[in-house]
């Protein structure tokens, strides 16, 4: 779905420079000179939060208008591809990074799937895929005309163990200090209710 007026408002947004728990993690897994692929970049909030670090950036988005905004704005190496329907427009073993912020609850079962199978496909044997994305307990889900599924910290695995990847971490941001066994009793209510967010780390 191609809202322009969503994309603008994207656009629009300021990326928070606060050091909080996800830029650690993000930095944790970032290495002078890898080579980064941020898919959906909207509005290159990951380049102005780890520009300081000697990395070799690429963005890919939907979106023609937040395409252009990138490379008009920023000067970036930023493709139009719609991955919903698209293959990645790399070679195998492309990247060191793939960073995957709020993309998957945009697209079908069958597309996150072949998403998935992509990740694989660029990503360089031992390396790393970083993702977050919206759960069933978001009780604000569906107010986004755009969203489409959510995840769970096994649904990310059971994709990930489809296609080789092996999961790191699966935990949901408001009780990620909780160890991994213990996720899936959070989804118990009323716990889950806090459950809004879940990300994933992987390797090839």
């Amino acid at each position: 779905m191609d809202l322009k007026y969503y994309a603008e408002w994207y656009v629009k947004r300021k990326a928070s420079k606060k050091e909080d728990w996800k830029t650690k993690l993000v930095r944790k897994y970032l290495h002078k000179d890898s080579k980064i692929l941020d898919i959906w970049c909207a509005w290159w909030e990951f380049y102005d939060k780890y520009k300081d670090i000697w990395i070799d950036y690429y963005w890919i988005d939907y979106n023609k208008y937040m395409v252009d905004c990138c490379v008009k704005e920023k000067n970036l190496n930023c493709l139009q591809c719609d991955v919903s329907k698209e293959k990645l427009p790399y070679d195998d073993n492309t990247f060191d990074f793939v960073y995957c912020s709020h993309v998957l609850e945009h697209i079908l079962s069958n597309e996150q799937i072949i998403l998935f199978q992509e990740i694989s496909r660029i990503l360089k044997p031992w390396w790393t895929l970083l993702l977050f994305t919206p759960t069933p307990y978001n009780r604000y889900f569906f107010d986004d005309p755009t969203h489409q599924r959510p995840s769970t910290h096994w649904s990310l695995e059971h994709l990930c163990k489809n296609f080789w990847l092996n999961v790191v971490c699966s935990k949901y941001s408001n009780t990620r200090w909780f160890s991994q066994w213990m996720q899936r009793y959070l989804r118990l209510p009323p716990l889950r209710r806090f459950l809004w967010e879940v990300f994933l780390v992987a390797q090839k």
